[in-house]
């Protein structure tokens, strides 16, 4: 089997794997939604492009499979979650460095992804 088909099988099956681990654990929580960012045009607009990025592959799969277990799904603006404070709502180029973020008002710290999940989640 040549390599390209290869990483496609293999991206397939983790993508497929992954979709049911995320639709399962919204399963598990009652009146729970999906929030999605919504990065339609991401690969347009970003000076380095994610070619490989399996972003809407897994996506379509999640959706789907929300659907089938009657999950809603919601797509989320993304703008401005990974510099929002989550505690206290300050946004702010400041407060995220790199992976980091570290509130410049009320000192909060933490992943700066795991910042911006929690906003799109709230939103």
């Amino acid at each position: 089997m040549d390599g390209n088909r290869y990483y496609w099988r293999y991206t397939d099956h983790i993508t497929n794997v992954e979709s049911r681990r995320v639709v399962g654990l919204a399963n598990e929580h009652t009146s729970c939604r999906i929030h999605f960012e919504e990065l339609t045009h991401l690969r347009e607009t970003v000076d380095d492009p994610i070619h490989h990025w399996p972003y809407g592959q897994i996506q379509s799969q999640i959706v789907s499979k929300a659907q089938e277990a009657g999950i809603p799904v919601q797509m989320v603006n993304p703008r401005g979650t990974s510099r929002e404070c989550r505690r206290c709502g300050t946004v702010a180029d400041a407060s995220r460095d790199g992976r980091e973020f570290l509130c410049i008002d009320c000192g909060y710290e933490i992943h700066a992804d795991v910042n911006a999940a929690i906003n799109i989640a709230q939103r």
